[in-house]
């Protein structure tokens, strides 16, 4: 699987704004997808 420098980009993205959101919201607050397991 070829992966395109902005899929990549887009990725971290998505990555970055739900961990911010994990870690400003309290627990039981936030749903994770199972795509992420």
């Amino acid at each position: 699987m070829v992966i395109s420098n902005d899929e990549v980009l887009h990725l971290t993205d998505k990555v970055q704004s739900l961990s911010k959101k994990i870690c400003r919201e309290p627990p039981g607050e936030y749903f994770i997808p199972d795509e992420l397991y």
